[in-house]
């Protein structure tokens, strides 16, 4: 059976995640807050 193996540099460019909704709602805080684990990689929020 092959091994998978995940690429170590991978993501090579930031994350943008797009929130359609008026920035400081609960939308906005929620992706903010899911992109906290993800901290070494830089996240944008556009709201």
């Amino acid at each position: 059976m092959p091994t998978v193996q995940a690429d170590e540099n991978f993501p090579t460019k930031s994350i943008t995640i797009i929130v359609p909704a008026a920035p400081g709602g609960t939308a906005d805080i929620a992706a903010r807050l899911l992109s906290e684990p993800f901290v070494p990689i830089p996240f944008l929020v556009q709201l």
